[in-house]
């Protein structure tokens, strides 16, 4: 098992292009994440996370120069700022959380689970090589205790195709309509959720 381990973290290393995970995060904490980037999506969760992203101003000039884009520009952050729902009590029958609702069905979040997850593209050309991670409490800017990259590449390698990420459909749709783009996703944990 400890082999299996090994080999595993030797791989997400080499896809990271890096010897060993950072131990401090590569990617500065936004002070002012919430005015300075752009919100272009809410994504509320079946496990009762409720997230909102946003994406810095030089990408949305980029994809609207060019519809196409490929490649987001260096410098690009994306960041994900993620809360938790307010629960209302249990399913009797599978004793899963049951979570509070707003009249339009959405999810009404809590104080707890706030954490902000940051990735940043740091060089030009294709592969996660070019991406840095890092997550915060948005609160107190403290650094989230992760294993970088590890942690954050074994979610975004599976979105190498779309430049490391999975919201591509979403900020499309968000320079088409001029709207916060929201989804229900019904993938709990960290799987990815089938945006179109």
């Amino acid at each position: 098992m400890a082999l299996v381990l090994s080999l595993a973290a030797a791989w997400l290393a080499a896809l990271a292009g890096v010897g060993h995970p950072a131990a401090q995060p590569a990617v500065s904490f936004p002070r002012e994440y919430t005015t300075t980037l752009v919100k272009y999506a809410v994504v509320d969760r079946a496990d009762g996370l409720s997230r909102d992203l946003y994406v810095s101003p030089d990408a949305i000039a980029a994809l609207r120069r060019d519809p196409k884009l490929s490649e987001f520009p260096v410098g690009t952050v994306f960041a994900i700022d993620v809360y938790g729902a307010r629960t209302v009590g249990q399913d009797p029958a599978t004793k899963t959380p049951r979570f509070e609702l707003t009249p339009r069905g959405r999810l009404v979040r809590s104080r707890s689970e706030r954490t902000l997850h940051l990735m940043q593209r740091t060089s030009p050309g294709f592969g996660s090589q070019h991406w840095a991670f890092a997550g915060f409490d948005p609160v107190t800017a403290a650094p989230l205790p992760l294993q970088l990259p590890g942690d954050c590449l074994l979610c975004h390698q599976a979105a190498l195709m779309s430049d490391m990420t999975f919201s591509l459909p979403l900020l499309r749709r968000f320079l088409t309509t001029g709207e916060v783009q929201y989804r229900l996703c019904p993938q709990p944990g960290r799987q990815a959720c089938p945006f179109q």
